[in-house]
This record gives C-alpha cells, structure tokens and sequence, in this order.
C-alpha cells in the first residue's frame, strides 16, 4: 500500500470541498476529518487555526432524523464554524470500525484540514473528549436506525431547521467541552 504525501502549502492530494465551510467525512477505517475550505486566507486566519480551538459543542437536534452537529469554537478571525453528520451516507464498514475500542476506550481523534481551494494551509489532529464522542455515537445509532426508512428530504428539512440558527446559536444549545 503506497502512502500518500500531504504538505502544507501544497494541492491536497485528495477531493476538497468545492464551497466554503466544513465537511465531516468518515472513512472506511472509520477514521473522522473535517475539511474546512476558506477561500483567500490570510496569515492572521492561518495563525488561528494554528493555535486551534479550546472550546467546542456538540448538538443532537431533536428531529427526525436526529441531526448531529460539532460546533468549533476558533478564536478570530477564523471565527466558529459548525459541521454536521450524515450516519445514512456512510458505509457500514467505517461505523462499524469507528465503534471500535481501544483498550476499552472509543476512537477520539478527528484530523482537521484547512484549504484555501486545492492547497493546504494547514493540518492538526485533535483528541475529543470521549463523552462527546459517546454522544456523537448515540446519534450516528439513531440515524442508523432510521436509515431504512429515512428519506434524503426528511434530513434535509431537518438540516433547514438547524441552520435557522447562526453558529454562536448553535453552539449556545450544544453540549459544551474543553480541549
């Protein structure tokens, strides 16, 4: 298995999100990343996503499907951002490895990717609390369970409902934790 290169200030070696904002992706491994695309960055941008976030949320909504939403507490000028999970459009091989412990403890790392179109601008790795997780987990079940029956349009209203409100909002109603 070959290794893939990835450099910061280099074209990512792999899909990027076309608009700006965060995208939460689960992979086979059932490893998290979150890719954030921020068109036309700046140093001050960059400096703050590289002193990262102390503080962040995370919401279940109480619709149906339950939407599951992180909430990224940057300092400025990066400023909060939010993401959301869809449990429906992954495969049931990476929930099935994401649920997996490790010595009786669940998998906490998402690696975050800052892009400014195809470039990187710069890469972390940060370790959740595992309460939030275990409630990330509680959601990605009940999203599973509905997954059957589930319609593309009913997570879509759900998701209109959630982005009604603005990221601060958001992150006022989440369950709040520490890095």
């Amino acid at each position: 298995m070959a290794l893939t290169e990835i450099s910061v200030g280099k074209a990512f070696p792999g899909a990027v999100p076309k608009s700006e904002g965060c995208v939460l992706e689960m992979a086979d491994d059932g490893s998290l990343a979150c890719y954030i695309q921020m068109p036309g960055l700046n140093r001050a941008e960059r400096q703050a996503f590289k002193k990262s976030f102390f503080r962040y949320g995370y919401l279940e909504t109480g619709t149906t499907p339950p939407i599951a939403v992180w909430v990224w507490m940057f300092p400025p000028p990066l400023n909060p951002m939010d993401v959301n999970f869809n449990a429906s459009i992954v495969t049931q091989k990476a929930i099935d490895r994401y649920f997996e412990t490790e010595n009786g403890q669940v998998k906490n790392m998402i690696m975050f990717y800052l892009l400014d179109g195809q470039i990187l601008q710069g890469l972390k790795m940060v370790g959740l609390e595992p309460d939030a997780v275990r409630l990330f987990q509680g959601t990605i079940r009940k999203q599973r369970g509905l997954a059957e029956g589930a319609r593309a349009e009913d997570y879509v209203r759900a998701l209109d409902g959630v982005y009604a409100y603005s990221t601060e909002e958001l992150f006022e109603m989440a369950v709040k934790f520490k890095k």
